[in-house]
């Protein structure tokens, strides 16, 4: 089990509801990958800090740093990722619904044309026909 300290639990998790909001708005799996991979490295780094004797301060200052550093980047990065997932899964729906609507009206005038030729044919026809008395 992964224990983080008071300080870095916070940025944590709001990293990882960062994570969860880029996701959610529309992000790709190959997209979260390289910061999945960014959350494993804080994980090995935060265990590593673990193991380090409390007498290294040196050593721990510069891992808590370095994982400070690696959350902050992530996070900045899921808070573009998921404005520009958001961004477009809008255009895609915007796309997606002009389409439809765009061939609702095509497919309007076309009935409306056909309706009228057949209009037409049938005076055509009607004024062509002759008389015979019986």
């Amino acid at each position: 089990m992964l224990v983080i300290s008071q300080t870095d639990s916070v940025q944590v998790n709001t990293t990882l509801q960062d994570l969860q909001a880029a996701e959610g708005a529309g992000a790709t799996p190959s997209e979260m990958q390289g910061l999945i991979n960014q959350m494993n490295l804080v994980a090995s780094l935060e265990i590593q800090l673990q193991n380090l004797p409390p007498q290294d301060n040196t050593a721990r200052i510069q891992l808590s740093n370095e994982i400070n550093a690696t959350l902050a980047s992530v996070d900045a990065r899921a808070v573009q990722l998921k404005t520009v997932a958001s961004q477009r899964t809008l255009v895609d729906r915007v796309v997606t619904y002009s389409t439809g609507l765009v061939a609702a009206i095509i497919g309007t005038a076309v009935y409306y044309f056909g309706v009228q030729l057949y209009t037409i044919y049938r005076i055509k026809r009607t004024l062509r026909m002759t008389i015979i008395p019986r």
